[in-house]
């Protein structure tokens, strides 16, 4: 038994239910009424859960919240949950030496900076990632020390709730690092650009359905953009973020999604919640600074699919022309191409099977409707430097390979050719070689 099995929580037997204990223990009676009301309390919220499901839903989970990833949205979310009157333990997970330096740096705080205005959050733990929870490859700085004895502390072992907010290229690699923490009762809230990346996940991190752990997706609208100090980004503009429980039996990966489906019980979100998974989607929805929301896994993954689209118009071609989102609008030579990304775009969506449920599909995802939403975005956006263009200015690989490199993939399986998509993925991974080179003062030899 590995050491993540051995610190598993244990849940209560199958079947268990308050009504079934018999005593005259006046305290113990008081514990089964609280956890009645515990239980009449779930339902109201969600009225199609199964018995077993409210059960597990009330067992006790840790309070503590893991964030991988220290980008902007990961700084964001810690912020926002360090809001919370009832705030959780929240540990970053950070992978580099020289990021844990920055934290020391910088004075162990988060900040956020709203037109102009600062304002810092503490509190938080700290994790280097490669070297817990074992003793450090050689000597470590003296100020890492508090880090790694925490790491190493058993007691910090077991991860229940993960936000994973790495760039998407970074996902597989960081999850790697950690996967012994996890297990089939922890759950995982994917927050990042693009899609695709579950299926790399579930295909080289846990492939056994049996021990992986639960997933919740969402999608992010908020304006985030970089800041020459580590810990701190600056807030453009309130977005909101939508967040689902995905099934557990359900993804690309399967086989062609079945009439039970079609009927939806995952339209009522009744997909065998797990204690972690709903103490982990509550506390997001109860941080306000997040705006975050539940939905229906298909509502879910039609947000999803919309917001495809748009970045994979609006990021690629902000990179390829250097520009601000405001500036692709009003360009007849911008909005030629555009159509034609969108063309593509509009084919693959329309003839994936996990939308084939759906109603209207065609319609919703119409090249026409997605340019009206591109339109929109630009010019909401208009002043914004797309992700992607900073992620290209400040010589980082970008998630091009999950947005259009999607559509491309998605497109091959179907049957469908994607040239125009193709062209956009290269070119914009050539700009992104060429910023690379530059920053690293590249000399070609021969």
């Amino acid at each position: 038994m590995n050491n993540a099995q051995e610190l598993t929580l244990q849940s209560p037997a199958a079947g268990f239910h308050p009504s079934n204990l018999v005593t005259k223990d006046v305290e113990l009676e008081d514990r089964v009424a609280q956890r009645r009301e515990k239980e009449e309390e779930v339902r109201s919220e969600a009225h199609v859960m199964s018995a077993e499901d409210v059960t597990t839903a009330c067992q006790t989970t840790s309070h503590t919240i893991h964030i991988l990833g220290a980008g902007n949205i990961g700084k964001f979310v810690a912020y926002a949950l360090a809001g919370l009157a009832d705030r959780p333990t929240i540990t970053l997970l950070l992978h580099h030496p020289h990021a844990i330096q920055q934290w020391y740096d910088e004075g162990q705080f988060i900040d956020v900076v709203r037109q102009g205005l600062s304002d810092a959050r503490a509190g938080f733990n700290v994790e280097y990632t490669e070297m817990a929870p074992y003793w450090p490859r050689g000597q470590p700085m003296s100020e890492f020390d508090r880090i790694f004895s925490y790491s190493k502390n058993r007691d910090h072992w077991y991860i229940e709730k993960l936000v994973v907010t790495t760039k998407a290229s970074f996902t597989v690699s960081a999850l790697l690092s950690i996967k012994d923490r996890l297990g089939p009762s922890s759950t995982i809230c994917f927050l990042q650009n693009g899609m695709g990346i579950i299926d790399e996940v579930n295909h080289r991190v846990f492939p056994n359905l049996a021990t992986r752990p639960r997933y919740i997706v969402g999608t992010v609208s908020h304006g985030l953009s970089a800041h020459p100090r580590k810990f701190t980004c600056i807030y453009h503009g309130t977005g909101e973020i939508f967040l689902s429980l995905m099934p557990a039996s359900i993804g690309r990966i399967d086989p062609v999604i079945n009439d039970t489906f079609k009927r939806s019980p995952v339209g009522r979100m009744s997909c065998g919640w797990t204690a972690s998974s709903r103490s982990l989607l509550k506390t997001l929805v109860c941080a306000l600074d997040l705006v975050a929301s539940g939905l229906r896994y298909g509502d879910l993954l039609e947000k999803q699919l919309e917001k495809l689209a748009v970045n994979a118009v609006i990021n690629p071609l902000s990179v390829i022309f250097n520009c601000a989102n405001g500036q692709l609008l009003h360009n007849s030579a911008v909005t030629s191409l555009m159509r034609e990304i969108l063309t593509e775009v509009s084919k693959v969506i329309c003839s994936l099977p996990e939308i084939r449920y759906m109603k209207d599909h065609d319609r919703r995802f119409s090249s026409a409707r997605l340019e009206a939403l591109v339109v929109q975005v630009a010019i909401k956006t208009a002043s914004n430097i797309s992700s992607m263009l900073q992620d290209v200015k400040n010589g980082r690989r970008t998630e091009v390979d999950y947005i259009n490199g999607y559509i491309v993939k998605r497109g091959r399986e179907g049957g469908i050719d994607c040239p125009v998509n193709s062209i956009i993925v290269q070119m914009v991974k050539a700009k992104s070689m060429m910023k690379r080179r530059e920053q690293d003062q590249y000399i070609p030899f021969r």
